[in-house]
């Protein structure tokens, strides 16, 4: 072996390895977030490799209308879920958040598709449009679901100690405070 594929395999496997500890990294901070598993989160890995190989083919990626799709869809539901709650000052907000600050990295992409770009510039691309994608699909599917199935259980709200589960259990094992 000689020392050029000694190295060739170590940036290889230090490559590898660190798309590794994204995705576990990203997978843990979900669930410590919603407390749920996100299975689907290898999509957003496979909207990074799509994206890096459109960029690099001097094409459009898809990912730009996805995100834009996501946005106009997060912005609608936040709009009408303020305006029924009666909450319209918050609106100005809202539209910062889901409909302008997905659509920045969305139009350089855009502007930047064509172009023969340098990797690293790809791959700052790249991480900014598909950085909106999993907080626009919580807005869309898990909040708006929360929402429709009710609050949370007392014991989550006051931080979900196994001392209020326990009192829980006891209270309605007896039915009286312990």
């Amino acid at each position: 072996m000689t020392p050029e594929i000694a190295l060739l395999l170590a940036q290889d496997g230090i490559s590898t390895g660190a798309i590794y500890v994204l995705v576990a990294l990203g997978i843990v901070l979900i669930f410590l977030v919603t407390r749920v598993i996100f299975v689907p989160f290898g999509d957003v890995v496979g909207y990074s490799a799509l994206t890096v190989a459109a960029l690099q083919l001097r094409q459009m990626p898809g990912t730009v209308w996805l995100v834009l799709t996501l946005a106009a869809i997060a912005t609608a539901m936040e709009a009408y879920g303020l305006a029924r709650r009666g909450q319209m000052h918050r609106l100005p907000k809202a539209l910062l958040l889901y409909a302008v600050l997905p659509c920045i990295p969305a139009a350089l992409v855009w502007l930047a598709a064509g172009r023969d770009l340098p990797m690293w510039v790809g791959i700052a691309l790249t991480l900014a449009i598909v950085m909106p994608i999993s907080p626009l699909l919580y807005r869309i599917a898990f909040r708006s679901a929360r929402r429709r199935i009710g609050p949370r259980p007392a014991h989550y709200r006051r931080g979900g100690s196994l001392r209020h589960v326990r009192s829980r259990a006891v209270v309605l094992r007896t039915g009286r405070l312990p």
